[in-house]
């Protein structure tokens, strides 16, 4: 019965999906940042750079791994979205792609600061000095890093709050808070920054609490319901050979 696989496969993928935004926000949104400023919190961290490597290492790797979910996430629910609105599936999937060379760009400049804390650990007087002035360099070559791959990840959040609502698979009260709290994270703090204003860190709040009641709703419901028969017609193109042929 085709309607019921579709079904149970669209119900499969939305709960994987949900699955997947709780591992992001946690373990790519959130984590990585509370290791990293054990050690890099100023331009002066050289120091605790060296003694504590493994701060910058997790960080780094994790990093990478949110760059995976979030390709995950739009390649999976990209079959599911496409009928719905091919524009805003075409860009949450060109969005998760754009993100993956950006947090590498951020995980190779984290690593490098690690690079740069175990040469000072390593150095004498006299190059302790220019170590200095490269690291103050590092560290604002890496705050522009992370503030470019923000903007990215959180406009990819709010492309996956919109797809989502056009295709009715999320409550209109649930897709509005997630599209608000985008907006105020995007022009709270990665815009302002890269604009040369000071970043508004409470802006960023409403943002943790909407994304999680995403992955939440997305593991209770899946992609089922309203979205069976779209995934019907996603998968159609996949052949299936009758035995009796």
């Amino acid at each position: 019965m085709p309607s019921a696989t579709g079904h149970m496969s669209a119900t499969v993928s939305g709960r994987i999906v949900g699955a997947l935004v709780l591992l992001h926000i946690a373990g790519a949104l959130t984590l990585p940042y509370i290791l990293l400023n054990q050690a890099v919190h100023s331009p002066d961290f050289l120091e605790s750079a060296a003694q504590n490597p493994g701060y910058l290492r997790a960080p780094a790797l994790l990093f990478l791994f949110g760059a995976a979910v979030t390709l995950w996430i739009s390649i999976l629910a990209y079959p599911v979205l496409r009928p719905s609105s091919h524009r805003l599936a075409l860009c949450l999937l060109a969005l998760g792609v754009a993100n993956l060379p950006l947090q590498v760009v951020e995980s190779s400049m984290v690593l490098s600061m690690l690079s740069l804390g175990q040469r000072y650990a390593e150095a004498g007087t006299p190059d302790r000095a220019m170590l200095q002035v490269v690291a103050a360099a590092a560290y604002g070559a890496r705050r522009w890093a992370h503030y470019t791959q923000l903007f990215t990840v959180v406009s990819w959040i709010f492309v996956l709050f919109a797809v989502l609502w056009r295709a009715r698979l999320i409550p209109r009260v649930l897709a509005a808070a997630g599209l608000v709290a985008c907006a105020l994270q995007i022009t709270g703090v990665p815009l302002r920054a890269l604009l040369g204003y000071p970043v508004v860190t409470e802006a960023a709040m409403p943002l943790g609490p909407v994304y999680v009641g995403l992955g939440v709703w997305l593991i209770v419901k899946g992609f089922g319901g309203r979205r069976e028969a779209a995934f019907d017609r996603a998968v159609e193109g996949f052949p299936i050979q009758n035995p009796r042929a």
